[in-house]
């Protein structure tokens, strides 16, 4: 299980945050307790092919604050909307929402005011659970719990279902490496994305044993033609 930031879904006050009334509310009144420099992120999940609302989906929403790796979930609630209480304020935001093994694309925000709409989306008849239309790598680091994992969906996925890449049938295709250039919060995703890169390079769709060192990551290319969940 994800671990979870301090963070609220206040669905039965949702409509304190239509774009005509959320002027004037106070922070405190909807997210009891928050602190200096931080604020609400709020809007609706919807499915894309259906235009519907999606109650019951998930937010998640990672972070970097101080060096340290943050992330937060909160429920959709039935009318479909979401609020997420203590974002800092001034920092980027990776923010995705997901619906039982589905995941929408994350999308990079910064809350430069206690409020911040950010309405998000995902399709429903998209690849839910089979990888024949999903190519994105696939990698798992600490069962999928770790925060590379969490952050970059976009980029790598790891199943909760999945047995260990490890014990699947492939063909193994040679070891990768990609260094970190620069600093700052981007620095992890441009090393990662470099790292696909190498692997896609080599006709790979995924990686096992991966290794990380202070500003490099390597691993094993491999290539898997089996349902993970199978292995």
């Amino acid at each position: 299980m994800r671990r979870l930031s301090r963070a609220l879904v206040h669905s039965a006050i949702a409509g304190l945050f239509a774009a005509s009334s959320a002027i004037g509310q106070e922070l405190q009144e909807i997210c009891p307790g928050a602190e200096d420099g931080t604020g609400a992120l709020w809007g609706a999940v919807t499915d894309s092919d259906a235009d519907m609302v999606l109650p019951g989906a998930n937010v998640v929403a990672s972070w970097v604050d101080d060096g340290d790796e943050r992330n937060a979930e909160v429920q959709v609630g039935l009318d479909g909307s979401y609020t997420m209480c203590y974002v800092p304020l001034g920092t980027e935001i990776s923010v995705y929402a997901t619906f039982a093994t589905m995941e929408g694309s994350p999308v990079q925000v910064t809350l430069g005011e206690i409020f911040l709409q950010q309405d998000l989306s995902l399709s429903m008849t998209g690849s839910a659970g089979g990888a024949s239309n999903d190519d994105r790598l696939w990698m798992c680091i600490g069962g999928g719990e770790s925060q590379i994992n969490i952050q970059n969906t976009r980029l790598i996925r790891c199943d909760s279902n999945w047995k260990p890449l490890e014990t699947c049938p492939k063909t193994e295709l040679g070891q990768i490496s990609a260094q970190a250039v620069g600093a700052g919060s981007g620095m992890m995703r441009e090393m990662l994305e470099k790292f696909v890169q190498e692997a896609r390079r080599l006709d790979a769709n995924a990686v096992i044993n991966p290794r990380f060192s202070r500003g490099s990551m390597s691993g094993e290319a491999v290539l898997i033609e089996v349902d993970p969940s199978t292995c």
